[in-house]
């Protein structure tokens, strides 16, 4: 960002140590984290850890998909 003048103070720190704050964060048990559910992208589902199939719900702003 050196075009717009800005500077970055500190890192973002690494991909798995986010996630795994994050679903501490929002109390979810670390067996159904995401590394751990699959995409069935034909059926426009997620498959989570104990083989329970998750709706497709919306496209989040920003890209996320939101599944129920």
């Amino acid at each position: 960002m050196k075009e717009r003048d800005i500077e970055f103070i500190g890192s973002l720190g690494e991909h798995a140590v986010r996630q795994a704050a994050a679903v501490k964060a929002r109390a979810i048990d670390p067996r159904f984290a995401p590394q751990f559910c699959m995409v069935k992208p034909e059926s426009h589902t997620l498959e989570c850890a104990a083989g329970k199939r998750l709706k497709f719900v919306k496209r989040k702003v920003r890209g996320d998909l939101q599944h129920r």
